[in-house]
């Protein structure tokens, strides 16, 4: 017959590592993120002393942070974006069935401050399937933003035109 009482010799024994890591894992969970939130907030707070903070520094370097992160989606290698934007045309054209008909040379905007490069691809093919290849063309990196857009329909030769005008930042390089 087995005893049926509380062994208080070995709760005991277990009760204080198991409040260890009890306290350890709240430590981490819970204190740890807003200690170090409340690090940085200071931190950030003492750099911008000069004057009287509107806006939590905190939130001001993740909207930082994520506006870089779009905004490093359009830079460009400009010696590598023409070849790479051809070979990824070409590749999705053959996917698509449809066929580049036009891929002019490339042209720079300059203003005061920036410097825009474009290219325009004409594709042919059917309505749907350009329609594919346009979606596909908008999930790819690093071949900038799709600045403008047009379809065609030629009644004649039954087939649509669709041309894309993209938009790129030229990286800039520091020597």
């Amino acid at each position: 017959m087995k005893v049926k009482e509380i062994n208080y010799l070995l709760l005991s024994k277990v009760m204080l590592p198991l409040g260890l890591v009890i306290g350890f894992a709240a430590y981490q969970c819970c204190f740890k993120p807003g200690m170090e939130n409340y690090r940085r907030y200071s931190g950030l707070k003492q750099e911008n002393s000069a004057g009287s903070l509107s806006i939590s520094p905190a939130y001001s370097v993740s909207r930082e942070a994520a506006v870089s992160s779009l905004y490093r989606r359009f830079l460009v290698d400009t010696l590598l974006w023409k070849n790479d934007l051809w070979n990824q045309c070409a590749k999705l054209s053959q996917q698509f069935n449809c066929s580049v008909a036009a891929f002019p040379e490339l042209s720079r905007m300059e203003s005061e401050q920036q410097t825009v490069l474009r290219q325009e691809v004409v594709f042919n093919g059917d309505f749907h399937s350009l329609l594919a290849l346009q979606h596909a063309l908008d999930t790819i990196r690093n071949i900038g933003l799709v600045g403008g857009l047009s379809y065609n329909r030629n009644p004649r030769a039954l087939q649509t035109t669709l041309k894309i005008q993209l938009l790129a930042l030229p990286e800039r390089r520091n020597p």
